[in-house]
């Protein structure tokens, strides 16, 4: 017999989805996304499986919801940041600290992001074209307004900049072990100023203001 679904009003829909993603992050950060079944997620949020469905209509799609609702915040903020007027390099700086702080402060999210660093065409740093290319929009006026040094590709910089970060709170546990590595209290820090000094104000232009 085919499963059928009555969707439900507004707020309920928006409480079933909740309880869908909640279910899924829960299940995605125990088992893996590969190793999740669609039918385990709809168990656990006490809906039809078929209601999944009509929020996401693949599993992959389930996951990116999932990854996005933990970036939502971060996202909004540096949209009101980018609507502020031309890029400056203060703000290329607070968005570095804004997604710093992000993975410092979601312990949750970095477990993700490592699960899903385990599964070929899984990762936190896969961003949606549309999420990302605001950021690379930004970098390109900086670069075109004489901010970044000739030859260094915006694209590159996003890519370097993200990927640094990320892997920062994915291996920290493994650089403690480092000679000379001091704890994490400290560590953070001093990392994140070494990331913005080489990552960003390595590639300024002569001249451009810091």
């Amino acid at each position: 017999m085919n499963e059928t679904t009555t969707l439900p009003k507004t707020r309920d829909a928006e409480q079933s989805r909740g309880r869908i993603l909640d279910a899924a992050e829960a299940l995605f950060l125990a088992e893996g996304f590969s190793r999740t079944a669609l039918s385990r997620v709809a168990a656990r949020a006490a809906v039809p499986k078929s209601l999944i469905f009509h929020y996401f209509p693949t599993k992959q799609a389930l996951w990116e919801a999932v990854k996005l609702r933990r970036l939502e915040g971060f996202v909004s903020r540096q949209r009101e940041l980018f609507r502020r007027g031309p890029v400056t390099i203060e703000e290329l700086v607070a968005s570095i600290r804004d997604y710093f702080a992000l993975l410092r402060d979601d312990p949750a999210f970095i477990r993700l992001c490592a699960r899903a660093g385990l599964e070929p065409g899984l990762n936190c740093a896969r961003f949606d074209p549309e999420l990302i290319g605001p950021f690379i929009a930004r970098l390109e006026e900086a670069a075109a307004r004489g901010l970044i040094r000739p030859g260094i590709e915006p694209v590159y910089l996003l890519a370097l900049i993200i990927a640094a970060v990320t892997q920062w709170f994915e291996a920290r546990d493994d650089f403690a072990n480092w000679p000379g590595m001091p704890a994490n209290a400290t560590a953070d820090p001093a990392y994140l100023e070494t990331i913005i000094e080489v990552l960003l104000h390595g590639t300024l232009a002569t001249g451009a203001a810091r």
